[in-house]
């Protein structure tokens, strides 16, 4: 059996030494969080909201750099609080947006569809074909018009010959000329020339004094000259007060 020194007896060399309970040091507290970036994120999505969640995660900052844990605590909490507000407000409001955008996409090719192509009756389709405004310069023989009341214009009506028509082309030419306009008196020199005589009778089968009718023209301006446009389209009508005409005129 061992023998224990006796209390009060010194230790031997070498033996262990009962050691006292050292102190046990207190857990630090975490810092609460100041959520700045969710802040952040919050505010790209729906800014008013956001703006409000940034200042309280600036707030939480400044608590904690001055060590006020309770205000930190409270300002992140409130920051928190909206940005998630914030967050769930702006994607509601995306999503609405991408709806919206589809829809109205939809809307407007569906409308310009519908405009490209209406639907038409029989009546509409033959109205559509017969009757057309062009360019005068691209009038040719046998097209019947309806004259504008100015007697001036760079489109004509064009119209079914069988119906009413006010003019019906007999004849067209191109001037010869330079590059300069030769002026409207050497146009109408030259209208004279050609819509009258042989032209004129080859079409209609009639000399001009028996026929009915009476002779016009329309010819290049100086504007349309410069462009190129020289052509003279010979052009009849009627020789009665009514001014109106019906059927060809083509002998």
């Amino acid at each position: 059996m061992t023998s224990q020194p006796a209390p009060g007896t010194p230790q031997q060399p070498g033996s262990a030494q009962p050691q006292p309970p050292q102190p046990q040091q207190a857990a630090q507290p975490r810092p609460p969080a100041t959520h700045l970036a969710f802040s952040i994120v919050s505010t790209v999505l729906f800014w008013p909201v956001g703006i409000a969640a940034i200042l309280k995660s600036v707030a939480a900052r400044r608590a904690l750099a001055a060590q006020d844990l309770p205000a930190a605590t409270a300002a992140g909490k409130s920051a928190r609080t909206l940005a998630i507000v914030g967050t769930c407000v702006g994607a509601v409001l995306v999503l609405a947006s991408v709806v919206m955008t589809i829809a109205a996409t939809a809307f407007v090719v569906n409308a310009a569809s519908t405009t490209a192509s209406p639907s038409l009756d029989a009546s509409e389709t033959e109205d559509a074909v017969s009757d057309a405004s062009i360019a005068v310069e691209d009038l040719k023989v046998g097209d019947c018009l309806a004259l504008p009341a100015s007697g001036i214009a760079s489109t004509i009506e064009v119209l079914d010959c069988a119906g009413p028509h006010t003019a019906e082309v007999f004849h067209t030419f191109e001037m010869a000329g330079d590059a300069a306009f030769p002026g409207a008196e050497a146009v109408k020199a030259a209208a004279g020339k050609a819509c009258t005589g042989e032209a004129f009778a080859q079409y209609i089968g009639a000399e001009t004094d028996a026929s009915g009718y009476a002779i016009n023209y329309f010819g290049p301006t100086s504007a349309s000259w410069s462009m190129q446009k020289r052509g003279i389209t010979c052009f009849l009508v009627s020789a009665e007060e009514s001014g109106e005409l019906t059927g060809s005129a083509r002998g």
